[in-house]
This record gives structure tokens, C-alpha cells and sequence, in this order.
């Protein structure tokens, strides 16, 4: 995931491919005669359930393979040249901002591809896909808080007033006395045999100055005695303000270097002193495969 993915913009990439297709085409027997046919993607989704939590995405880009042919990454909408005849297997990957980072896209190892078939393919034909992602079924979470029902995190308030989804948010309250306060979540054994893991929260900024630490605590445990405590200090989220966003922040080294230790999510919210302002927070699950 650490390495760079270059996208292919829509009109770029049709007049190279449409080049390297016409001149291909005068030495081989192409497919359609070289002729591609277009697939039109944009207006993703995600389907989840009470287990994996809210549905909420931000997906900018897709992966695309049809049969074993890996046709890149794109940035969305787009239209796809795909050189192929018959009925046409795709199957379309979701892809992410890897820790809020636009130029750091990641394929989101959560999500199920979305796969279909375009049958009796017509050359030239512009064919349109609005992709439909679900959770993968043996992905775990660690937890999944909304704030609707419980608060399991310490320094949240639950909030009414401003809310992403559902009944309530959480809120970081810095009153104008402190200069930051620290929520952290309950404690959580997770093995992750070396597999991916990803914090997945919606949150909003009050104010220009308002800033929010996040990061992770790893606790080992012996006879009931800390021996070890490593604190990872992620990323810190901070405009655009007074809008509600979403980011997939991606704790695989984190996590996975640390077999058998507890694991605690702790969000700081900071700003200056002698104004009341709030992090507001909502749905925020740590998922991760084993």
C-alpha cells in the first residue's frame, strides 16, 4: 500500500490506449478489430449491516481488472477503454485516501469487489456502472461505536445538536480553560497474523483552530503487569471545517507489530485557549482481518 499509484486521467488514457490500439492493431488481430468498448464508472456505494456498522464511504477512485488483465487505477467518473469481445468479466475495487492522504490512493482490503458481467459486448458501446461494495464477511471488528445506544470511549460527550447519522455523536468538549483533552476507548486484544487493519471514523471540526490527534497505545500484559506500552502517533486531522468527513486512517504496522498486545484508539482534540470548541465524532469502527 506504501507504494505509488499513478492514476490514469479519462481523456489521457483513451487517446494513448486508442494509439497503442491502432498500431497494434495494423500487425495483430485484435478483439472487435481493435475497436474498445467503454465502461462508464462513478456514483459508488457501500451496503453494510448492523455488524460492520454505518455505510458511510468516501471512494474517489477504482481499480479495474476484467478476467486476468489489470486495467489500472482511475480516479472517478471515468470511462474505461476495455479491449475485449463477447461477454466482458469486470470486477471493480474500491479505492480510498490511505490515512485522509489524496496522493496516497489504497485499494480498501474491506471492501468486496464489485463483479458483473457485460454480456454480447458492442464494440464502441459506452457502458455504465455505478459500483455496489459490501464488507467482506470475514472481516472483524475490534468495535464499531455510534454513540446512539452506549459511549465506550472516555472524554466523549454525547451530543444531540450535531450529529452525523443515527441519534447522537460524541463529542470532544474543549472548554476555553484547557488547551486539549484526550478521549481513549476501551481495550482491545488483536492479532492480525500480519494482515491489514483500518480505523474508519466520521468527524467534524468546529473551528479553524481545532485540531485532532489520533493514534493508537499497544499494552502487553504480564501477570497482570504492564511490561511493555508502545504509543503510535498517527495523523492529525484538521480542516475543512464545519462539514463532516470521513477517513480511513491504516494502522497495519501499528497492529501488526505487535502480536498479543491490548490496543487502545486515542483521539487528542487541541485549540486555543479561552473559547469553548468541540471534535465531533461518529461512527468509529477499527476493523481488521486475522
Amino acid at each position: 500500500m506504501g507504494s505509488k499509484i499513478t492514476f490514469f486521467r479519462p481523456f489521457v488514457s483513451m487517446v494513448i490506449i486508442a494509439g497503442l490500439i491502432f498500431s497494434i492493431s495494423a500487425c495483430n488481430n485484435l478483439p472487435n478489430n481493435g475497436v474498445p468498448i467503454y465502461l462508464h464508472i462513478d456514483s459508488p456505494s457501500v451496503v453494510s449491516n448492523s455488524y460492520f456498522g454505518s455505510s458511510s464511504f468516501v471512494i474517489p477512485s477504482v481499480w479495474a481488472t476484467t478476467g486476468s488483465h489489470n486495467l489500472g487505477a482511475y480516479e472517478m467518473p471515468v470511462d474505461i477503454p476495455i479491449l475485449a469481445g463477447g461477454s466482458v468479466s469486470v470486477a471493480l475495487s474500491a479505492g480510498i485516501s490511505d490515512n485522509g492522504i489524496i496522493s496516497a490512493p489504497a485499494m480498501y482490503p474491506f471492501y468486496r469487489p464489485d463483479t458483473f458481467t457485460i454480456p454480447n459486448a458492442i464494440p464502441g458501446h459506452v457502458y455504465h456502472h455505478k459500483p455496489v461494495y459490501n464488507y467482506f464477511s470475514s472481516t472483524q471488528v475490534a468495535f464499531n461505536e455510534t454513540f446512539d445506544a452506549s459511549n465506550t470511549f472516555t472524554n466523549i460527550t454525547p451530543e444531540t445538536n450535531t450529529v452525523f447519522e443515527g441519534f447522537r455523536s460524541g463529542g470532544i468538549v474543549l472548554s476555553s480553560s484547557v488547551d486539549s483533552l484526550t478521549a481513549t476507548s476501551r481495550s482491545y486484544v488483536i492479532n492480525t497474523n500480519g494482515r491489514e487493519s483500518y480505523l474508519e471514523l466520521n468527524y467534524r471540526l468546529n473551528n479553524a483552530n481545532v485540531l485532532c490527534d489520533i493514534g493508537v497505545i499497544a499494552t502487553l500484559y504480564s501477570g497482570g503487569q504492564i511490561t511493555q506500552q508502545n504509543v503510535y502517533d498517527k495523523i492529525v486531522l484538521t480542516s475543512p471545517i464545519g462539514q463532516w468527513n470521513k477517513i480511513y486512517i491504516n494502522f497495519d504496522n501499528e497492529i501488526g507489530a505487535n502480536p498479543n498486545y491490548n490496543f487502545q484508539v486515542y483521539l487528542t482534540g487541541y485549540h486555543t485557549q479561552g473559547q469553548n470548541d468541540t471534535v465531533f465524532l461518529d461512527n468509529i469502527k477499527l476493523l481488521y482481518f486475522q
